[in-house]
């Protein structure tokens, strides 16, 4: 087992700031800049909501790890499940139908489905009447709040904890850092590892995260502080 730790994030609110719809958001900056570097000598790797192609678009590099769907797409063996997790989605997406209220649109991630409802008017009223349409899906769907969004994931596809765990393996790491900021990350925070050392992004009384920064700008810290080590550690 390696000594250096992996070091994992998430994407929209952590690496990125989060943006009205999610084809606006793209890693750039000092965060790129700092994220580039990183890859260069140490383990990296991107554990997101998105889907694997759409978060290779968006980053600008392609760090070892590239995780999409919430921890589904991009694990070693995930293809086992992929078509049944895509023929889901398409079931899902046609018993939905239209969205019915401005401001309310679904993204098919092909594996999983996002309900997003930032830009509706009445936020919670689009809110309910996207769990109604939920609660009546057939098959079930693991449904994960996020963000003024919804998402759906078939029960048995792997989750951010069962991934970062995965690579970790993969990858021979003992420790690991990882840093989110959403709901979907509690899958990490829950993780009793004592190697996993979890970061979340604005504090929350509710979350299982070991420590937090106050917001998305003190990711930009955290990074000069990985660089440094990482420097340090090479010429040390």
């Amino acid at each position: 087992m390696s000594r250096q730790p992996l070091l994992a994030f998430d994407f929209d609110g952590t690496l990125a700031p989060i943006t009205p719809r999610p084809e606006e958001t793209f890693l750039t900056g000092e965060n790129a800049r700092s994220m580039k570097q990183l890859a260069r000598d140490a383990t990296v790797a991107v554990i997101s909501g998105r889907s694997r192609s759409d978060l290779l678009n968006r980053m600008g590099f392609e760090p070892r790890y590239v995780i999409g769907n919430h921890g589904m797409e991009g694990v070693p063996g995930w293809r086992r499940n992929a078509r049944t997790a895509r023929k889901l989605c398409r079931e899902w997406l046609s018993q939905l139908g239209d969205p019915c209220a401005a401001g309310v649109f679904f993204e098919d991630k092909i594996y999983s489905l996002s309900l997003h409802y930032r830009l509706a008017d009445r936020r919670s009223m689009a809110r309910e009447r996207m769990l109604k349409k939920i609660k009546v899906l057939s098959p079930a769907p693991r449904v994960i709040p996020g963000k003024f969004v919804l998402n759906l994931m078939p029960f048995e596809a792997p989750d951010k904890g069962k991934a970062l765990r995965e690579i970790m393996n993969k990858s021979g790491r003992s420790a690991a850092l990882f840093v989110g900021d959403d709901v979907t990350d509690e899958d990490v925070f829950r993780l009793s590892d004592r190697g996993i050392l979890s970061v979340r992004v604005g504090r929350s009384s509710r979350s299982r995260a070991r420590f937090y920064l106050r917001n998305q700008e003190q990711v930009k810290d955290l990074l000069r502080f990985l660089l440094v080590r990482q420097k340090a550690s090479i010429h040390g």
